[in-house]
């Protein structure tokens, strides 16, 4: 009777912990669509804060480019005196020069990294969009798995006093209470993992979709239902292959690297400047109370022939050329590795379809069978074992269509994200 007065505590305990438990999850969730995470993300997450200043910055930089072109204006004013006499001065200057070769690579090289930036910051939104997603994802089928374990544990404790029963009428062994008793403890175990493992990416979650000085205590429960599950056709991906984010960066990494191979070649050249310069500036003495006017123009060219500086310029612009060569090679192979990312990403999301399918099936036979044995163990048709093995292959079975269903999920956002979408 100590023995069983022990087990039917920890029966009592268990259930009231797992009561307390499901009771303050459930009153601490927080309902959130798909769509709203993605407005969460696009406004807060940091990562894409960072991409579009470092656009804005690339933006700025190419304006400031342009704006070399504008004539200089300076004015000027000064005083001074002397031990005969004492005046002031003021006046303006004005220059004007033609752009020349390093002005015009200074702005190409400033528009070629404006593009860049503008890729690197899709490509950006695309990662992170495709991380949080994953979270989402992934939160959201810890969710059900609680759910699940529940009924598990419900399960697992019935068992657990059919098996008791049927010890303590003398039909079974004292082994297969014990069995059935470490079934139960396990499945709580697992089901406390489970619920520490929704703490860290409850948090990891709010993370990445919260200001990090306004992060919310509650639990948030993702509703997958949400999801548009949109595949693209592999053909129509394939045949615009070349507009993909990765290949539009590639080719804007080569582009820079052809304006400074063409730049170090202008080295070779010389340097011409064409300018044009008018000032004009007035000067008063006091002790004369004199005003004195100067006015000065000029117009003119000048050319500057690098001699020495030539062999620097060979060296240098060789170098240029080699990596040119490099980021060539480099942007083929960029094409032809995404080509099998895309193909494979595509298999791997068929798959995940196909094991779904699997799963759904494996769980219809395994209800069939456990149902079966159920009835049979109870009216003692059936041994322990088989009935025993029939529980953990449903208790299985149902783990396993979670998991297939979470996996093509996560093969579809993996998918989206190969495509650049």
């Amino acid at each position: 009777m100590i023995f069983n007065k022990y087990n039917i505590k920890k029966i009592i305990v268990g259930v009231v912990l797992v009561f307390i438990s499901v009771r303050v999850y459930a009153q601490n969730k927080q309902s959130m669509s798909w769509n709203q995470c993605l407005e969460l993300a696009t406004s807060n997450n940091t990562s894409i804060k960072v991409s579009n200043h470092s656009y804005n910055s690339a933006n700025y930089t190419l304006k400031a480019s342009y704006l070399k072109l504008l004539p200089d204006l300076d004015l000027d004013a000064s005083y001074q005196k002397t031990d005969l006499d004492q005046f002031y001065s003021w006046g303006y200057k004005a220059e004007l020069r033609l752009p020349n070769m390093t002005n015009y690579y200074l702005i190409r090289s400033s528009k070629s990294k404006l593009t860049s930036s503008d890729i690197n910051k899709r490509l950006t939104y695309i990662n992170t969009i495709k991380e949080i997603k994953e979270t989402f994802i992934n939160l959201g089928f810890i969710h059900k798995e609680i759910e699940l374990y529940e009924k598990i544990i419900k399960r697992s404790l019935a068992n657990k006093k059919l098996s008791e029963n049927r010890y303590q009428s003398g039909r079974d062994a004292r082994w297969t209470f014990l069995q059935s008793s470490l079934v139960y403890e396990q499945n709580l175990q697992e089901y406390d993992k489970i619920k520490k493992e929704l703490v860290i990416q409850n948090e990891k979650l709010i993370n990445l979709i919260y200001p990090v000085d306004n992060h919310p205590t509650s639990i948030i429960y993702p509703d997958l239902s949400t999801i548009e599950e949109k595949v693209t056709d592999k053909t129509q991906v394939l045949n615009k292959i070349s507009q993909h984010p990765q290949v539009l960066l590639s080719k804007s990494n080569l582009e820079q690297k052809e304006i400074s191979y063409h730049e170090d070649l202008s080295d070779f050249l010389p340097d011409l400047s064409v300018f044009a310069t008018y000032s004009r500036h007035k000067t008063h003495s006091i002790t004369d109370d004199e005003d004195r006017w100067n006015k000065t123009w000029s117009v003119g060219v000048t050319a500057t022939f690098k001699i020495l500086s030539s062999f620097e310029t060979y060296a240098r612009s060789s170098a240029s050329y080699e990596t040119l060569a490099s980021s060539k090679l480099t942007h083929q192979q960029t094409i032809e590795d995404l080509k099998v990312s895309i193909e494979d990403a595509y298999t791997k999301y068929q798959n995940s379809i196909d094991q779904l399918k699997i799963s759904e099936m494996n769980l219809d036979v395994s209800r069939s069978r456990a149902s079966t044995r159920q009835k049979e163990y109870e009216i003692g048709l059936s041994d322990y074992t088989d009935w025993s093995n029939s529980q953990d292959q449903l208790s299985s079975s149902e783990r396993s269509l979670l998991n297939a269903q979470k996996n093509k999920l996560i093969a579809l956002i993996n998918l989206n994200q190969v495509i650049g979408e």
